[in-house]
């Protein structure tokens, strides 16, 4: 009879490492989040249906960070493309959106 694959899911941990090393990336933590989110999904669905497998905790942890650095990269984008009026600095410009003046 053959054994069966047991260990950790190579996916799960490359989900945790680009979600752990996507926020210092700055503009580029938007596909290594979006990686780890879809690499951490894939794994769940893996380790679900192949007993013996884990790695589902590494998984989720993953597709956390996987999804704030997705938004830290996009803030990054977003402030990037900002520029304040001449005269003014970025506090100025972010009183008067707060304030809808």
């Amino acid at each position: 009879m053959p054994r069966r694959k047991t260990g950790v899911s190579g996916l799960s941990i490359a989900s945790l490492v680009l979600g752990i090393v996507s926020p210092f990336l700055g503009p580029i933590a938007l596909v290594t989040g979006l990686l780890a989110l879809v690499f951490g999904g894939i794994s769940i669905k893996r380790i679900g249906g192949s007993p013996g497998t884990t790695g589902r905790g590494m998984a989720i942890a993953g597709m956390i960070l996987g999804g704030l650095s997705l938004l830290l990269g996009l803030m990054y984008i977003l402030s990037a493309s900002v520029q304040p009026p001449p005269g003014g600095d970025s506090f100025d410009v972010l009183y008067r959106v707060v304030s809808g003046r």
